[in-house]
């Protein structure tokens, strides 16, 4: 009976979510988006603060380079 109760019972006392990563949150220009001219500058949000050694961004033009 005991065995039944914790495996019904258990699922139920989980953690929530947790998040061991930031994401991105927005961007200006739009992520994975085009624009008609490059512009001056680019804006990213992410959720949390960033480790620098394990962060990188690429922005690329039309040609990919």
């Amino acid at each position: 009976m005991f065995l039944i109760s914790a495996c019904v019972f258990l699922p139920m006392c989980g953690a929530g979510a947790a998040f061991a990563h930031a994401h991105l949150v927005s961007a200006t220009p739009a992520a994975g988006g085009a624009v008609q001219k490059a512009p001056s500058e680019v804006v990213l949000r992410f959720s949390e603060a960033l480790e620098n050694a394990f962060s990188s961004v690429v922005v690329r033009d039309s040609a990919g380079k």
